[in-house]
């Protein structure tokens, strides 16, 4: 069990309040036109919000309304009811065309309590005229017990996920429940926490701007698709990782359960995490990507976290019990 009110983070812009606590996240990203995914959006959207509690997601923001995110002088910010109709005709490829960057972000039941629940969608169709590495993604959270304790179900349902989209990557494993507009507001505390537990995913929001041809980096579950794969890398994958075969890739599960990777604690719960990392090493977005949002003194030290590691027991089943 993840100690969720220990990494919990807060801030004095809600009063001391929480605005980020510990969940599964999962990252797709996938080239193209957004437009031409619209209708795939929408289906994980609609399996998502059909997949967990009715109520869990009520509010919605897009660019507009998310700069409104942060309180007035009575502490209140704008809430929007969230409309499924009303985001299938934002989906709807003439409207999504039109955007320079489409963003989209769907929340939990408080208008700045995090409940683990959450999707954020960044596309464009232009977007590669000035950044030719860009990739469009959405981001899913969801509590991690919702997870751990479901894993039969949730494991299809991500590959499913993966699959219809073409992801080029995707990759899944504990990190933020954020309210949305306060990443940056996160950003320190995160860092810091970064470098102690190994297997924190770094919610780098800016990633896919620059992340086409490469893979984010290691995690409990990672995506690599075909177009990241060469002869050499996937044999190296099948032979020593046993990994998923889906529709455009393999997804590679690194433990039974998703680490934290506690370094205070020697890192017990990583899995196979640090050989996946020097095998997948070559083909790992390069550390100047992060440097527009992460210290660069951290990130240097983070890409190169399980380096020196060995791999531990892929059973990380007697681990998920934190005092």
């Amino acid at each position: 069990m993840v100690p969720i009110d220990k990494l919990s983070i807060k801030s004095d812009l809600y009063n001391g309040g929480i605005i980020a606590i510990p969940a599964i996240k999962l990252s797709m990203y996938f080239p193209g036109l957004i437009s031409s995914h619209g209708k795939s959006v929408l289906e994980i959207i609609d399996k998502y919000l059909s997949s967990i509690r009715r109520g869990a997601i009520t509010i919605k923001f897009d660019d507009s309304e998310i700069e409104e995110n942060y309180p007035d002088d009575s502490g209140e910010i704008k809430r929007v009811s969230l409309d499924f109709e009303e985001i299938r005709e934002e989906l709807l490829p003439e409207r999504l065309s039109e955007q320079e960057m489409f963003s989209l972000w769907l929340w939990g039941d408080s208008d700045t309590q995090p409940n683990g629940y959450g999707l954020t969608l960044v596309g464009s169709d232009h977007m590669e005229q000035d950044f030719p590495n860009w990739l469009n993604y959405i981001s899913i959270d969801w509590p991690i017990d919702f997870v751990t304790s479901n894993l039969d179900d949730f494991l299809p349902r991500l590959e499913s996920y993966v699959s219809s989209l073409n992801c080029q990557s995707a990759v899944c494993g504990i990190g933020y429940n954020v309210s949305p507009g306060l990443s940056q507001v996160i950003r320190a505390d995160l860092d810091r926490r970064l470098l102690r537990y190994l297997a924190l995913d770094p919610c780098y929001d800016a990633l896919n701007f620059e992340l086409g041809g490469s893979l984010p980096y290691p995690t409990w579950l990672t995506f690599i698709g075909d177009e990241l794969l060469d002869s050499n890398l996937r044999h190296n994958l099948r032979t020593n990782y046993n990994p998923r075969e889906l529709r455009g890739g393999m997804l590679i599960r690194s433990s039974m359960f998703p680490p934290l990777g506690d370094i205070n604690r020697q890192a017990p719960d990583i899995g196979r995490l640090p050989s996946l990392a020097r095998t997948l090493a070559p083909i790992t977005v390069d550390q100047d990507v992060y440097g527009q949002g992460m210290s660069e003194k951290i990130v240097e030290r983070w890409i190169e976290r399980f380096t020196t590691l060995e791999d531990r027991q892929w059973d990380n089943s007697r681990y998920q019990r934190t005092d």
